[in-house]
């Protein structure tokens, strides 16, 4: 009888300092999937990164939507969250270093750049291009998106890509990807003038050119990588998960992780 009040009040005091605690430690240090690509962690910077990870995910058909601007509708559709990338890295890029900061903003910019081409053009111009990509076309572009996401987890793994093959190792993976856009096989398009794999390579690659042109001087081709650094393939390989779902995981924020790791 009078060890009960004692005790009760002993577990309160307990309880209340271990949630403080967690707290505390929420508060101060950051989540690992973040940490040196955000210096705040407050929910409206944590908010601000997942959107920008988000809508880019969805220009690239990652987000299961498989929304293409085969008409005027659905190209509103399709370019409601590029039109929403400057907005959220506004907030973004206070929310983290100078470095990462310059190069998220070269990242963005270019993930814009399809607005002027499919977005501002004239859907006439851009329609026979996605009128011959179908869920066959969309499923063999997702099985190299998955592959180009499973080399950033090598290139961000401490078990994976070495450190001083950072650089190779993203202009490779990059190449790769451009080079399977090309050789994409498609179903016949109703109209001859349509070229939707050198459209799509020319609208991905202008996305990611500003800030693969500033270190893949090197390593310019799929080629060249396979004469300098053809090991860097085989351990892709190992990483490599195979077709899947995308919606769970993440491309800016990995490849920013990447970017992060060529400062230090």
């Amino acid at each position: 009888m009078y060890f009960q009040p004692i005790i009760n009040t002993c577990f309160v005091i307990f309880s209340i300092s271990i949630v403080n605690l967690i707290q505390i430690n929420c508060q101060n240090s950051a989540p690992g999937i973040y940490a040196g690509i955000l210096t705040d962690n407050s929910p409206k910077c944590v908010e601000s990164l997942k959107q920008l990870d988000a809508n880019s995910k969805s220009v690239l058909l990652m987000d299961g939507k498989r929304i293409l601007p085969k008409n005027e509708p659905l190209r509103d559709q399709f370019c409601g969250p590029l039109k929403q990338l400057s907005r959220q890295a506004g907030v973004y890029l206070k929310c983290t270093t100078p470095f990462i900061g310059q190069t998220a903003t070269i990242l963005i910019n270019g993930l814009k750049k399809p607005i002027k081409h499919i977005c501002k053009a004239s859907i006439d111009s851009i329609k026979k291009h996605y009128i011959c990509m179908d869920d066959e076309y969309i499923d063999k572009l997702l099985t190299i998106e998955a592959q180009f996401l499973d080399s950033l987890t090598a290139l961000n793994s401490v078990n994976g890509v070495p450190r001083d093959m950072v650089v190779p190792g993203l202009c490779c993976t990059t190449n790769r990807m451009l080079d399977s856009i090309k050789a994409i096989v498609h179903k016949k398009c109703p109209d001859p003038t349509a070229k939707p794999n050198e459209f799509l390579h020319a609208r991905v690659h202008e996305s990611i050119r500003d800030v693969v042109d500033l270190v893949c001087g090197p390593y310019p081709t799929t080629k060249a990588c396979f004469e300098k650094v053809p090991q860097i393939f085989q351990t892709f390989k190992s990483f490599e998960k195979g077709p899947r779902d995308l919606r769970n995981e993440t491309f800016v924020i990995k490849l920013l992780q990447v970017l992060l790791s060529l400062s230090e």
